[in-house]
């Protein structure tokens, strides 16, 4: 069971990196773009610097997709080859 839990704890740890590093538009976030239909200066909301994530899922690059990819397939390979003791 701990194990269970180990590998969903890795799993969420993953997801969030990726979300942050591949979602998040840095140039909204530190104003040197300004979000569409804003001005420099205007208070920045949460939904202007976040993109959504199926776009965001659309357009990862396949480096991401592969270390994902890997990353599901090692760790099952992992669980379900364990043997109790």
């Amino acid at each position: 069971m701990q194990k269970c839990f180990d590998l969903i704890q890795i799993g969420f740890v993953v997801v969030l990196i990726t979300y942050v590093f591949e979602c998040v538009d840095y140039k909204i976030l530190f104003n040197i773009e300004a979000p569409a239909g804003k001005q420099h200066g205007e208070k920045v909301l949460l939904s202007d610097v976040t993109i959504p994530v199926g776009k965001c899922a659309a357009n990862f690059a396949f480096k991401v997709k592969e270390i994902l990819n890997t990353w599901v397939r090692f760790g099952m390979h992992a669980y379900l080859s364990h043997k109790p003791p």
